[in-house]
């Protein structure tokens, strides 16, 4: 009989002992899975992960930059180079999946085909999936989808309007686009050359592109952030 119970005794003990041992690995296991969603979740450097033959002693262009990936990461279900009827004039549009759409500019000069396209101006409105993005950039009516009756419209060169900080000093830095196959401006000549933004770019955008592109059901109807960022609220 005593040996009986010695022997459950022992059993309990090694039973509590790896009971214990269990909870401590899967308590170990979850501290690990959670570290990893910290490291994972951690804001990427947008120097080191977007620029590239940086040089910060030049004099315009500092560094190359990767505009495509950059939409990509900040969202962007589309991105594709519109046909337009403006000479040396790019337009390449993004849509996000709340319908939102955003335009780029970039102009050139038709006397210096060997010109970069700069980005010069920016509109974002709501658009259906449906909506052709080329009607939009060369004046046609589109028969198959609807987009909104607003637009917010941004002054990019020499202006401050994208910051949405009225007391930011432009240092006239420029970044050079990635060709990537789309982004380049042409000539009338046929020569390609490359696009460039300005280097506050990244700082413009977050201030007043990506307020639109969280918003989970933006209206067709009234600009959601009129009056609330500089540039210019208005209708189509």
């Amino acid at each position: 009989m005593k040996k009986t119970l010695i022997s459950l005794m022992l059993l309990a003990a090694v039973l509590f002992t790896s009971a214990c041992s269990s909870n401590q690995a899967a308590g170990q296991s979850a501290q690990s899975a959670q570290n990893v969603k910290v490291v994972s979740n951690k804001k990427s450097d947008f120097a080191s992960t977007y620029l590239s033959n940086i040089d910060k002693n030049a004099e315009t262009y500092v560094a190359d930059f990767d505009l495509n990936q950059y939409l990509l990461d900040s969202g962007a279900i589309s991105i594709e180079r519109l046909d337009t009827d403006l000479n040396s004039t790019t337009c390449i549009a993004a849509r996000y999946p709340n319908g939102i759409v955003t335009i780029y500019y970039f102009v050139g000069d038709n006397s210096d085909p060997y010109r970069y396209g700069y980005l010069s101006q920016m509109n974002v409105f709501v658009a259906e999936e449906e909506y052709s993005l080329n009607s939009y950039s060369t004046g046609e009516e589109d028969e198959n989808g609807v987009r909104s009756e607003w637009f917010h419209h941004f002054n990019v060169g020499g202006s401050i309007e994208l910051v949405n900080d009225p007391n930011f000093e432009d240092d006239f830095k420029l970044f050079t686009v990635k060709p990537n196959g789309i982004y380049y401006v042409e000539a009338k000549n046929g020569q390609k050359s490359l696009l460039a933004v300005p280097a506050f770019f990244d700082k413009g955008f977050k201030a007043s592109i990506l307020p639109y592109i969280n918003m989970k059901d933006p209206s067709f109807r009234k600009d959601p952030m009129e009056g609330k960022i500089m540039g210019t609220s208005d209708i189509h």
